[in-house]
C-alpha cells in the first residue's frame, strides 16, 4: 500500500482505495454507487482540509507525534495555532433519508431550494461531531484549553452548493432566516433588505431543531466551522479560496480572527442585544451586516442588514 501520509490515520489509504473500487464496481447509479461516492468524498474532504490548512501556513502535527496513546481513536487532524492545539474533525454528510432528507435534483426543485432540509443536514452533521468531541474529551485526548473545529463539506447534499450571503451554514448556526423587505402603504416606501430570524428549523414530525447554537452559547466547545462545497471535480484554482470559516461568537476557546488568512470568514460581535455579522474577504476590507435588537440569546436573533 505504500507509506501512510504523515497526517492521516492508518486506515485512510485503505478506505480511500475501497471507495474508488466501489465506484468502479458500481458504475450504474444506485444505492451502492452512492455509498461508495459518499465514502470517497469523505476521505477526499479530509485530505483536502489538511492540504488547504498547510497551504494557508497552518502547522499540522504529524499523527505519529500525538496518536500513539489513542491508536487512531482521536480526531482527524491536529494543528497548532499561536501555540494552542487545534483539533479538526471532518465530515461530508449525505442527503439524509425519510421525510427530512434533501430530495435529488429534479423537476420539483425548479424554482425551489429546500433550504430548511439542507440546514437540518448541517445541524445533524455538527451534532454528530459534537458527540464525538465529548468522547474525545472524556478520554483525555481533547483538553479544555484546546480549540475544536468541525470541517463540513456539502457536496453530497443536493443543491447545497447553491448559497447566499451569509451562507446557509452560517444562518443555520446563528438563527438567521431569509431576506425580507417591508412596504409602508402610507409613505409608499420600501425598507432596506434585512434578514429575518429563524431560531429553529422544524422537522416534518413538528420537532423543532435549534438553529441558533452559536448565538445562544449551546455549542461552546466548537471554536468554529470550516465549510466548503468542493469536490475533486468542482473547485477553484487555489485551495484556500475554496474554504469559508464561521467563527463561533460564544466559543469557550475562540480562534484568532484571521487564522485562515486566505479564506473568507464570518465573525459575529454583540453589543447587548444588538449584533453584527462581519464577512472578511482575503486582501480586502470587511463588509458588515448590522443587526436589529432582539430579546433572545447573547448574540441576538441576527436580523441582519446586508
Amino acid at each position: 500500500m505504500g507509506p501512510v501520509p504523515p497526517y492521516a490515520d492508518s486506515t485512510f489509504v485503505k478506505e480511500l482505495r475501497d471507495a474508488v473500487r466501489g465506484l468502479r464496481k458500481h458504475a450504474t447509479p444506485g444505492v451502492e454507487r452512492d455509498r461508495a461516492y459518499f465514502l470517497f468524498q469523505q476521505r477526499f474532504w479530509e485530505m483536502y482540509v489538511g492540504w488547504a490548512l498547510l497551504d494557508q501556513g497552518v502547522k499540522l502535527v504529524p499523527r505519529v507525534e500525538w496518536d500513539k496513546a489513542w491508536q487512531g481513536t482521536g480526531p482527524d487532524l491536529m494543528a497548532t495555532v499561536e501555540g494552542r492545539r487545534v483539533w479538526v474533525e471532518c465530515v461530508a454528510p449525505g442527503p439524509g433519508t425519510g421525510p427530512d432528507g434533501v430530495p435529488e435534483i429534479g423537476d420539483k426543485q425548479i424554482g425551489h431550494v429546500p433550504v430548511d432540509q439542507i440546514k437540518l443536514r448541517f445541524l445533524s452533521a455538527l451534532d454528530g461531531k459534537r458527540k464525538q468531541v465529548a468522547k474525545h474529551a472524556a478520554a483525555g485526548i481533547v483538553k479544555p484549553e484546546d480549540a475544536f473545529v468541525v470541517a463540513i463539506n456539502s457536496r453530497c447534499i443536493p443543491l447545497a452548493f447553491l448559497t447566499d450571503d451569509p451562507p446557509w451554514i452560517a444562518r443555520a448556526l446563528y438563527g438567521i432566516g431569509t431576506h425580507a423587505v417591508t412596504y409602508n402603504a402610507v409613505t409608499k416606501e420600501w425598507s432596506e433588505a434585512s434578514l429575518t430570524p429563524q431560531h429553529s428549523v422544524t422537522k416534518q414530525n413538528k420537532e423543532p431543531i435549534d438553529a441558533n447554537l452559536f448565538g445562544s452559547g449551546k455549542a461552546g466547545e466548537v471554536s468554529g466551522i470550516i465549510y466548503s462545497p468542493v469536490d475533486p471535480w468542482n473547485r477553484k484554482g487555489d485551495l484556500a479560496s475554496s474554504l469559508v470559516f464561521i467563527h463561533n461568537l460564544t466559543a469557550t476557546v475562540p480562534l484568532p480572527d484571521r487564522w485562515l488568512p486566505f479564506s473568507v470568514s464570518y465573525a459575529v460581535s454583540a453589543n447587548g442585544k444588538v449584533g453584527t455579522i462581519t464577512r472578511t474577504d482575503p486582501e480586502s476590507p470587511p463588509s458588515t451586516h448590522t443587526d436589529h435588537p432582539s430579546n433572545s440569546g447573547p448574540g441576538g436573533t441576527l436580523i441582519a442588514r446586508p
